[in-house]
């Protein structure tokens, strides 16, 4: 009896972890900005649920789409912005530990025929922007 409780335990403990793990494709959940370019410094917490960005003291409405099936993952952030439409801004992301990074064009430049960024410290473009993340406990 013993023997049988431990196994289902272990199942059980086997399937928390997985689903966890599943979880990290996205970044879904509440992040507290930590730095912003090479330099920079925000504070800015943002909460992915759903599809949409909440960020606190914002005038702007955003959402984001994901794809976690690609290497490195890529994201899409579209900001709307009263009277002055939308932007969409195409990047990739990743998620490690309690960090999240991501990569994306920076807003003036995000146009129709901009490349999404491949590495997440690229040296020769000038277009794009690193943005990293702490995970709120």
């Amino acid at each position: 009896m013993n023997c049988r409780f431990t196994v289902v335990v272990l199942l059980l403990a086997v399937s928390i972890v997985g689903c966890g793990k599943m979880e990290e494709n996205e970044p879904v959940g509440t992040w507290i900005g930590q730095t912003a370019g090479l330099t920079g410094r925000f504070r800015e917490t943002w909460t992915f649920k759903d599809g949409k960005i909440t960020v606190e003291d914002a005038d702007a409405g955003y959402t984001y789409k994901v794809d976690a099936t690609k290497e490195p993952k890529q994201i899409d952030i579209t900001s709307r912005f009263p009277g002055k439409g939308e932007e969409v801004r195409m990047g990739i992301y990743k998620i490690e530990n309690d960090t999240l990074t991501i990569c994306s064009l920076i807003g003036s430049k995000a146009k129709a025929d901009a490349k999404r960024p491949e590495e997440f410290y690229p040296t020769e473009r000038n277009d794009v922007m690193v943005v990293t993340f702490r995970r709120k406990n």
